[in-house]
């Protein structure tokens, strides 16, 4: 009798289980990424883009167990920027939520393939607007937030980090490119270390405000080992300090890596192709424009 019970209480939790959760294939969750993200870019009411944005997580933190999943490259997601495993094995994945009459959130999940463990750790970057200008790094549930384009691996010593190149919609007339240092603590994702030196200052982010018409660059570039940016300057002298106005001024500044610091450089002897891109879906152009809330 307890096993008959025991078998019928099985085979109810088996059926009560949700289909999506049970089984499915790299092409079916990229499917679903598809729609979740077309809902995201075109539903009529924030709430509904919200859903959707949370509804796009949970599938990727439950499909990413799978280390097939894992391993998909994902080419047919449109709207979302899938980077492949770097370093160790961390993968990121991250998107954009635009909003009616609100600034843009913005989501990213990462995952780690433990080859060891043969398995994988997923941990989600939670968006909160916060100071990152103070001398603390803070964790994975208070990320400033940004649709990453670049992910760039960092061997250094006391640890590992990443860098993580991101762009976000400052304001109604600003965008903002940033460089967010990632690393593991305690096998607990965190966000900033003072690894930027420019003098005797050390900044844990990266961080540049300009006009939205303007075209501003901001990379990694492996064969000349430096972070490479557009020199960013107001239209006029007496518009200093309203970033609505500045453009880059066809000079550029950098980072190079010396022992696990990033060192400021001056007018870098650099030259970028017009073919160029920062990376895939770095221009909110790529996006769908909000559809105006009905009445």
């Amino acid at each position: 009798m307890i096993l008959r019970c025991l078998v019928l209480f099985v085979a109810l939790a088996f059926l009560q289980t949700p289909v999506v959760l049970l089984a499915q294939s790299p092409s079916v969750v990229a499917d679903s990424l598809n729609h979740y993200l077309e809902v995201i870019n075109a539903a009529d009411s924030n709430d509904e883009r919200l859903e959707a944005h949370q509804s796009l997580e949970n599938l990727l933190r439950r499909a990413l167990l799978k280390e097939d999943v894992f391993l998909y490259p994902f080419n047919e997601v449109r709207a979302m920027a899938i980077h492949p495993a770097v370093g160790s094995g961390l993968r990121v994945f991250s998107w954009m939520v635009p909003l009616h009459d609100e600034p843009a959130q913005y989501g990213c999940v990462l995952v780690y393939r433990d080859r060891k463990k043969q398995m994988n750790q997923i941990w989600t970057l939670e968006q909160q607007q916060g100071d990152m200008t103070s001398g603390r790094s803070v964790s994975e549930k208070n990320w400033p937030g940004s649709l990453i384009y670049n992910v760039v691996h960092v061997s250094a010593k006391p640890r590992d980090y990443y860098l993580l190149f991101g762009f976000e919609e400052a304001g109604e007339i600003t965008n903002r490119k940033v460089v967010d240092v990632l690393y593991f603590q305690g096998n607990r994702p965190r966000i900033g270390l003072p690894v930027f030196e420019q003098g005797k200052r050390a900044d844990k982010r990266l961080a540049f405000e300009y006009s939205q018409d303007a075209v501003f660059s901001l990379n990694f570039y492996d064969d000349i080992g430096m972070i490479v940016f557009d020199h960013l300057a107001p239209t006029h002298p007496s518009l200093e300090g309203q970033f609505a106005h500045y453009v880059p001024q066809q000079t550029f500044h950098g980072y190079r890596l010396q022992k696990g610091k990033w060192l400021y450089e001056e007018n870098v002897d650099f030259r970028r192709s017009k073919k160029e891109k920062d990376g895939p879906y770095n221009d909110p152009a790529k996006f769908k424009a909000p559809k105006p809330p009905r009445n």
